[in-house]
């Protein structure tokens, strides 16, 4: 039988690093919604960005209407 998912940390830190495996559970067990893990990996693009050049175009706008979308 699988293990029990742990609860959703509070820090925003806590929840980027999850692993993907808790991450789909979390949002399946609707404890995290698309959209606030959208939004905690949106303002890490922005805070990482100056330093990392990671992203050419951030479309933040569209990325949170998709999360959204998938929350129905």
């Amino acid at each position: 039988m699988p293990a029990t998912p742990a609860s959703v940390p509070s820090s925003d830190d806590a929840i980027a690093y999850a692993t993907v495996t808790q991450l789909s559970r979390w949002i399946e067990k609707k404890a995290l919604t698309s959209e606030r893990l959208t939004q905690i990996y949106l303002d890490r693009l922005e805070l990482f960005d100056p330093k990392l050049h990671c992203v050419i175009t951030l479309t933040r706008d569209h990325a949170l209407s998709q999360a959204r979308q998938a929350e129905y």
